[in-house]
């Protein structure tokens, strides 16, 4: 499930999805909750359907609307479209234009807030300031410096959200600020919901307290997630097969040979007596 926050604009109400039935809306506002920051969906239908809490059919009928043009859409790219499909689920066509919006927002909230905790509050304040320091500049942040303040503040939460389920997903706990190092390192070019589907199959692979289980670190930094599930399991070593025409006993096991080494240690044999030769 993604942890990105969703803006969801008023203007929803005047577009030609907000003329579509219930369910239709509902399962495009659940497709926007669990959109990623790149706009990616990813889930199943039957996946989106429990999350929409809509049946099956209604989803379906949901995707083939938001697959084909629209000529009523507000947003003539891509002929109206709203979705294509992915490998995994879909990706909302217009997400990065609202994102850019919602951006924008932010970075002017930011900003306000930022003057109104650091800008004079007395105009002669500011007339002082000048005078006692006439080379001094203004130190109000320029836009450039809010956005990637802003910007900056939001990836570092959400990587930390996001190193922190990974981190409890995986079967062996040890090492964790190294483990998070490692996973924040990951996430930060690679697509964490996936990295977190490829640790959850590992886990069901190694359980806890499985064997030969790489220490979260090593795993993470070794990229071991881009390995072939069919490999991750732990297997039993083969017993090496007998030719049919070997007829010699079996090897004994360690367990018989300690068993057959304590029975003769018990083992006392009886004395042997003399032959008296003069007795007839």
């Amino acid at each position: 499930m993604s942890m990105t926050f969703t803006k969801l604009f008023s203007s929803i109400t005047e577009s030609s999805i907000w003329m579509q039935d219930d369910h239709t809306r509902i399962v495009w506002i659940a497709m926007l909750a669990m959109s990623d920051k790149r706009g990616r969906v990813w889930a199943s239908v039957p996946g989106l359907a429990n999350r929409s809490r809509v049946p099956v059919a209604s989803v379906e009928r949901a995707i083939s609307i938001f697959l084909a043009p629209d000529t009523y859409s507000r947003t003539k790219d891509n002929e109206g479209q709203r979705i294509a499909e992915i490998d995994g689920g879909w990706r909302l066509l217009n997400h990065q234009k609202y994102r850019d919006m919602r951006d924008d927002e932010d970075r002017l909230d930011y900003k306000r807030e930022w003057d109104r905790k650091n800008r004079p509050e007395r105009e002669s304040d500011k007339s002082d300031t000048i005078r006692h320091n006439p080379t001094k500049s203004d130190s109000n942040p320029t836009n450039a410096e809010a956005e990637a303040e802003a910007e900056s503040r939001e990836d570092k939460d959400t990587l930390g959200d996001w190193a922190e389920r990974i981190y409890q997903a995986y079967p062996l706990k040890v090492g964790k600020p190294s483990a998070l190092k490692a996973i924040r390192k990951v996430i930060a070019i690679e697509d964490a919901e996936m990295v977190l589907r490829r640790v959850e199959s590992f886990a069901k692979a190694r359980p806890p307290g499985t064997p030969f289980t790489p220490h979260p670190a090593t795993w993470f930094n070794g990229r071991r997630w881009e390995d072939d599930p069919a490999t991750w399991a732990v297997t039993a070593p083969a017993q090496p097969t007998r030719p049919s025409w070997d007829r010699s006993p079996p090897p004994e096991s360690n367990a018989e040979i300690i068993l057959r080494s304590i029975a003769k240690e018990n083992h006392k044999p009886e004395p042997i007596r003399p032959i008296n030769f003069d007795k007839p």
